[in-house]
């Protein structure tokens, strides 16, 4: 049997989901199409291209605004096309205070730190950490 034969669909209350080859959690149409169908390197390199193509400079997410980093077609596509970490951000939001201390460790392009930011009351106390010099360099310049 191949893969595709593993994969099933699940109807809920929040659209179709899938359960991809392999994988142990739901994933939603976007993530499916991305992860599993454009998964060989033709396909994946001309979906980058697009999905480049497409980004925003900046993305609203609640009242944050986060600037993306134009040449991440991942983590900015997923920001842009709303499909990233929607549960987690959700929780984050729910659960932040004004009077809590920030470390966003993987900041990435900062999400966590944007939301935070835009909480009413919050004193600025945060810190955002990533390894990659290329983000920090992309980020410097915002």
């Amino acid at each position: 049997m191949s893969k595709w034969e593993y994969t099933k669909v699940v109807q809920n209350n929040t659209g179709a989901q899938f359960w991809g080859p392999g994988k142990t959690t739901l994933m939603n149409l976007p993530e499916f199409v991305y992860t599993v169908l454009l998964k060989r390197p033709p396909f994946r390199l001309a979906a980058n291209a697009a999905i480049k193509t497409l980004l925003p400079k900046t993305v609203t997410v609640g009242e944050a605004i986060v600037w993306i980093n134009p040449n991440d077609p991942v983590v900015s596509g997923a920001l842009a096309f709303r499909v990233f970490e929607r549960d987690e951000i959700s929780f984050f939001s729910s659960h932040f205070s004004r009077d809590m201390t920030l470390i966003d460790a993987g900041a990435n392009v900062g999400l966590y730190t944007g939301i935070a930011l835009s909480t009413k009351g919050f004193k600025e106390r945060s810190w955002r950490l990533n390894r990659t010099v290329r983000v920090v360099t992309f980020c410097r310049r915002r």
